[in-house]
């Protein structure tokens, strides 16, 4: 399930496990990731296209 509410939802890189908290920015109307945890590989997060889950991302645990 991914949340559109503006609160934050865990997920990863499908490749690198690697993983993520995802944000969905409604003013602006798209999914920010920031990194999460030990991330020695990835310096920065990133911004998807408008209104676009990217493929590569996936949802992770349990949301209530």
């Amino acid at each position: 399930m991914i949340k559109r509410d503006g609160t934050g939802f865990p997920c990863r890189h499908k490749k690198s496990l690697a993983p993520y908290i995802g944000y969905y920015n409604s003013v602006e109307a798209r999914f920010e990731f920031e990194p999460l945890g030990n991330t020695r590989n990835i310096k920065r997060g990133f911004v998807s296209r408008y209104m676009e889950f990217p493929e590569y991302m996936e949802p992770t645990g349990t949301m209530q």
